[in-house]
């Protein structure tokens, strides 16, 4: 579905995802060496991220060609951004269980599609609240900032030492136009770094 251009493109995706999420996880407190040791301290918490990847994955054929810049990559209609850095927030009750509050994530790579004499470039994702934003350029035109989607029934979970998360995502136009979809799917994985501290 997706080809993938060869020529290296560092394009910055930056999200913050799932805020005001408000799901609830498990986190068992791990304090070994090289582990994120989190305090039984009931109240807000604050993580840092990286690494693993965020997969946008469409239910129906893109029209046209679509090129993945690297280090973005495709598995049949599955774009994988793969993520830099990011900061994970929270709150912790008195039982150590964590509700996952906002996930803010940074990821490289980006997508160009072209379909007759349009060509649509979209790069530097980004969710604000539970809207889907991108920087968007038309043809030669100036890029800017477009909602793209909203995002709905959001899940996720963390055992202290990584985070998974999904959503749904609905398309606005004209993003939904482009992309040839209504509706996709969010899914995101990623691991904590150092300790998960009161924030």
């Amino acid at each position: 579905m997706f080809r993938r251009i060869l020529t290296v493109t560092a394009l910055t995706v930056s999200a913050s995802l799932l805020a005001g999420a408000g799901v609830a996880a498990a986190h068992p407190g791990n304090s070994g060496k090289g582990k994120p040791a989190a305090s039984t301290t009931s109240g807000n918490v604050v993580a840092k991220v990286s690494r693993g990847t965020t997969t946008l994955t469409l239910k129906a054929t893109v029209p046209g060609t679509v090129n993945v810049r690297r280090p973005a990559s495709a598995s049949g209609s599955s774009i994988q951004f793969p993520i830099t850095w990011g900061k994970v927030t929270g709150t912790r009750d008195s039982g150590g269980n964590v509700t996952v509050g906002s996930v803010t994530l940074a990821h490289v790579g980006g997508l160009e599609i072209t379909n007759g004499a349009t060509k649509v470039t979209v790069r530097n994702l980004m969710v604000e609240g539970a809207t889907l934003t991108a920087q968007v350029k038309v043809n030669a035109g100036r890029s800017q900032r477009l909602p793209i989607g909203t995002l709905s029934a959001v899940t996720a979970t963390t055992d202290g030492k990584t985070i998974s998360a999904t959503a749904t995502v609905t398309f606005l136009e004209p993003a939904k136009a482009v992309l040839g979809n209504d509706t996709g799917t969010v899914n995101v994985s990623t691991r904590i770094i150092g300790k998960v501290r009161p924030g």
